[in-house]
């Protein structure tokens, strides 16, 4: 069962942001963790506690990345933002490239199609990525198939 204790210790565990970079006392835990408590779909747990748990734990670490302050005399949230590029805006996926030598094009998935700006800022992470995965296995509650 998803607790935040568990979410902690995804983040030090999985997510390796450490204690320099994020305290267990923080207030960005609670409220990425209440966050996506609120956003992942309870038919998830029906189907898999142990699913659940991940979606959970993986769309608030996505929040955290998204939001959290850095601590005093730390950048970790800064940097990490601009590896991801988290304030660039994104309105969809590329379908195709080219220039005078080359030329790619990728299939785009119909699923595409239907993101929200919400979904395609969580692309941004591995973790919204993760969360989205999992999502979209649960079914097309979420405008996700």
């Amino acid at each position: 069962m998803a607790t935040l204790a568990g979410f902690t210790a995804f983040l030090r565990n999985v997510a390796c942001i450490s204690t320099v970079d994020l305290s267990d006392c923080s207030p960005a835990i609670v409220s990425a963790y209440d966050y996506a408590n609120e956003i992942v779909s309870l038919q998830i747990q029906q189907a898999s506690s142990t699913m659940y748990d991940l979606a959970l734990y993986n769309l608030a670490t996505d929040y955290l990345i998204n939001w959290a302050p850095d601590q005093k005399g730390q950048t970790y949230f800064a940097e990490i933002r601009q590896e991801y590029k988290i304030t660039a805006f994104t309105a969809g996926v590329i379908q195709a490239t080219a220039d005078e030598g080359t030329s790619e094009s990728m299939l785009v998935p119909d699923f595409f199609k239907q993101l929200t700006l919400a979904d395609l800022q969580n692309l941004k992470t591995p973790f919204g990525r993760a969360y989205l995965a999992i999502a979209q296995r649960a079914g097309s509650l979420w405008g996700l198939s």
